[in-house]
């Protein structure tokens, strides 16, 4: 079966809730993130707010890493508690249940320097980003970029460093200690400007053996 690169709603099944409920999540701009008032924002965020309002349900949001989301998920120990925004693994689907999609995500691509471009020309697959030894790649904490490439990235091992926030992921992108991140077209301008760097510094790489979201 075709992996997909999807955000979903990742809640557990409801019948009629009478409780609050605990909506996590965490910075992903555009999609979703805490604004300067330190309220959540973002088109994904305002998408869950109309779904939660239309159907009558009371709701709360609280910001926490994604990492910690997923442990709050796992233990089970609130079961009101949920969050939105996860790919579908099948690790994650052992102890929470998804929902249908409520947005398609486009084809991911890389992130690179700028002053790199020239260098990654002739990289036209994420197959060639993860076979080339000499690369290495940023990545957050507790994210997941889908089955599909998370099968890619177990294949064949690149080179990884990891961070807790995407801040100090493109500082190390600009530094030189990392070669690419992988990314999202509809979020990285809007995620670089929110991490105090110029976009004018980066490159944006489309692939062709991506997934994309349905």
């Amino acid at each position: 079966m075709k992996n997909k690169f999807i955000f979903f709603l990742f809640l557990f099944i409801f019948t009629i809730i009478k409780a609050n409920i605990i909506i996590m999540y965490f910075d992903y701009p555009s999609y979703f993130y805490k604004d300067q008032n330190e309220n959540p924002a973002g088109f994904l965020y305002e998408l869950v707010e109309q779904i939660f309002n239309e159907a009558e349900i009371e709701h709360t949001y609280e910001y926490l890493p994604p990492k910690r989301i997923l442990k709050q998920l796992e233990s089970g120990e609130e079961k009101y508690m949920i969050s939105f925004g996860f790919f579908y693994t099948k690790e994650r689907a052992e102890y929470a249940d998804f929902s249908l999609p409520i947005y398609s995500d486009k084809n991911a691509g890389v992130l690179v320097k700028k002053s790199n471009y020239e260098k990654f020309k002739n990289y036209t697959t994420i197959i060639d980003f993860f076979s080339d030894i000499t690369l290495t790649m940023g990545s957050i904490l507790g994210g997941s970029t889908g089955d599909y490439l998370e099968s890619l990235k177990n294949q064949y091992n690149p080179n990884t460093v990891v961070t807790k926030e995407f801040s100090q992921i493109t500082k190390l992108l600009y530094s030189g200690r990392i070669d690419y991140i992988i990314e999202s077209p509809e979020t990285w301008m809007s995620r670089i400007i929110q991490s105090g760097d110029d976009p004018d510094n980066f490159e944006f790489i489309f692939l062709s053996d991506t997934p994309k979201g349905e």
